[in-house]
């Protein structure tokens, strides 16, 4: 049995070298996803939650917008607390 499956995200500069260096390990590709981690349907690709929104379509990206308010919403009461 395996501990988990690493995630390395795979974003890349104009020139496609690697500029983002993130890594995780989760025991499935839906914990990956529930984190914020945005995986291609070949479960090869992966980004990271910084750099998901920007290679997220569709539901995903409106899923992500919806997580990115209720964070603002968050952060805005613990600062007035």
């Amino acid at each position: 049995m395996r501990d988990g499956i690493r995630y390395e995200c795979d974003e890349k500069d104009l020139t496609g070298k690697k500029i983002c260096m993130c890594s995780a390990v989760f025991k499935s590709y839906k914990k990956a996803r529930a984190t914020g981690w945005c995986l291609a349907k070949d479960y090869k690709t992966c980004y990271c939650p910084v750099h998901a929104p920007a290679h997220q379509r569709g539901n995903a990206k409106n899923t992500n917008k919806k997580a990115h308010a209720a964070l603002q919403r968050l952060v805005k009461i613990g600062l007035s607390n």
